[in-house]
């Protein structure tokens, strides 16, 4: 994974990238992130079906408010349960831009969409 997200960093141009269904986890999803900082073009970004997990999903969100150009992230089919969603959509404030979350398919549950609701 080291060598693709370096790789990664070096697409200047990049604008969409599709990464679902790898099986990154939340680790391999913060260091694809980390490296896609650089590239202020990039506009969607779809890390569905990589099985982060509610425990994953701090690492995943740690570093998105870097992706400042993003319109559209897709982080749906990753199970990561009420509090995941929660501390994703936190991590969104500063993407004044973002006008498309995926978060479909991850077990909220009733709990979680009652923390979902007061974010």
């Amino acid at each position: 994974l080291p060598g693709l997200a370096a790789k990664l960093s070096r697409v200047s141009g990049l604008m969409r990238l599709s990464l679902s269904k790898n099986l990154l986890g939340g680790h391999g999803c913060r260091a694809v992130i980390e490296a896609l900082v650089p590239l202020r073009g990039l506009v969607s970004l779809d890390l569905s079906g990589n099985h982060v997990y509610a425990h994953g999903a701090a690492d995943l969100a740690a570093k998105l408010a870097g992706l400042s150009g993003l319109t559209r992230l897709n982080v749906s089919k990753n199970d990561l349960g009420g509090n995941g969603c929660l501390a994703v959509i936190e991590a969104l404030g500063p993407l004044r831009g973002l006008v498309f979350l995926d978060i479909s398919n991850n077990g909220v549950g009733d709990n979680g969409a009652v923390a979902l609701s007061g974010a």
